[in-house]
């Protein structure tokens, strides 16, 4: 059996890493259109063509907004497996440690800043970017003002412990697709390169040269010498 050289191996994992990321990205997306679905209920929908508008910007703006942090996670996922990084020994990390853990964290914390926004709006019909909520989280006591407590921090940690955990959650997923693809990739049948490899097919077995048709053309075949049959 053949070995595969480091550049194989190298091509192999490089792969890996981008399906465990394809399948991230999707899971999250998924994800993120239900929690920015609950948005859908504050405006007023009229007739079919507005349905359809609003629609097409939920979904489209849903992308938009995880744009920036995949294509973050994608360029971080570059840098890890380039030749520098192998030789500093990125390479050696667990894929869940080097790479897991900035994705989990990045996307986990925008699905917390829109539960947050849509939170914060429904209670004061402001967004979290707003001047009037920014000034009540950094003036002191602006939150205490407004009736925030213990209970207030422990339930945003509360939040933020399920988001991030929501996140490793789906990359534990997409982990698991990685592994399927390898089985079956393991599993897969394949040629065997006769050429190079004679022993699979006894020791008495040989290559012969022998017609083929009525034309006498030759062709490469595998059978047993008629002089090493008993």
């Amino acid at each position: 059996m053949k070995r595969r050289n480091p550049q194989g191996r190298m091509l192999d994992e490089n792969q890996g890493r981008w399906r465990v990321l394809s399948a991230y990205f999707a899971l999250t997306y998924a994800a993120f259109l239900v929690n920015t679905g609950f948005y859908l209920k504050y405006p007023v929908i009229d007739g079919t063509i507005q349905c359809i508008y609003l629609a097409s910007v939920w979904l489209t703006y849903s992308f938009l907004y995880l744009a920036a942090p995949m294509a973050m996670i994608a360029a971080w996922n570059s840098i890890t497996t380039s030749p520098m990084a192998r030789r500093m020994g990125l390479s050696r990390l667990p894929v869940w440690l080097v790479l897991g853990a900035p994705a989990v964290l990045l996307l986990g914390g925008v699905h917390l800043y829109f539960f947050a926004n849509r939170f914060v709006y429904g209670l004061y019909k402001f967004h979290l970017h707003s001047g009037f909520i920014r000034n009540l989280v950094l003036t002191r006591g602006g939150l205490e003002s407004m009736g925030s407590d213990t209970t207030t921090s422990v339930t945003v940690g509360s939040l933020t412990a399920g988001f991030i955990g929501l996140q490793w959650a789906l990359f534990a997923l997409a982990l698991r697709s990685r592994s399927s693809h390898s089985i079956c990739a393991a599993v897969k049948p394949r040629s065997v390169d006769v050429s190079s490899d004679t022993k699979c097919a006894g020791p008495r077995s040989k290559l012969y040269h022998r017609p083929s048709g009525p034309s006498g053309t030759k062709k490469l075949s595998l059978y047993t010498a008629p002089s090493a049959i008993a």
